[in-house]
């Protein structure tokens, strides 16, 4: 959540927030909503993580694992709206993430809420795209950046083209290097291989 309160913060500055509230027209579609990001993102994880990551970690290597999966899941947006170079590594790096907090957290359903939530809080509580999909109604603020600033704000894609998306996702794999490495998962040779 500190890249949606990082871009909020950034996006005061080179956009506008206005606060729309649920209405009677999107409060169904709101509710809705709720339960399809649940669905994708739990689809997208256990099949990219619970089953892809796991099996190659098994059967390869964590490192293979962890490149394959993630450009895997970078190709499924491929199709987006918007996709950029920028994007694209963010995606990828997104994947990386969401695979060493499965890995670190050792349950699949925390990566599969944090997915859906993630999706759930671009799209629905603050109106944008999520990677490049907008779906309109059903959100109860619209935060819309000014034209121009798609290195800071994402452009069409949404904040995961941003740079400040990259900067924070590059932390948080940081972080969640460290605690894999406390814990003994990262520098045993056996289990990277």
């Amino acid at each position: 959540m500190l890249i949606i309160s990082g871009l909020i913060i950034v996006g005061l500055g080179y956009g506008t927030l206005h606060f729309v509230g649920i209405t009677e027209e999107n409060r169904h579609l709101f509710l809705l909503m709720v339960l399809a990001w649940g669905i994708q993102g739990a689809s997208e994880e256990l099949l990219v993580r619970g089953y892809m990551f796991q099996e190659l970690r098994e059967k390869a290597s964590v490192s293979l694992a962890l490149m394959l999966s993630s450009s895997y899941f970078a190709i499924l947006h491929l199709g987006n709206q918007g996709i950029t170079i920028i994007s694209f590594i963010n995606i990828i790096l997104a994947g990386l993430f969401f695979a060493l907090y499965y890995w670190q957290q050792g349950d699949i359903w925390g990566a599969c809420g944090f997915h859906s939530a993630w999706n759930f809080t671009q799209g629905n509580l603050l109106g944008l795209p999520v990677s490049g999909l907008s779906l309109g109604g059903g959100s109860i603020m619209h935060l819309q950046f000014k034209a121009g600033n798609e290195f800071i704000t994402g452009g069409v894609f949404g904040v995961e083209g941003s740079s400040i998306c990259t900067a924070i996702l590059l932390i948080g794999i940081g972080v969640l290097y460290l605690l894999l490495y406390k814990q003994g998962e990262i520098g045993n040779i056996k289990n990277i291989r």
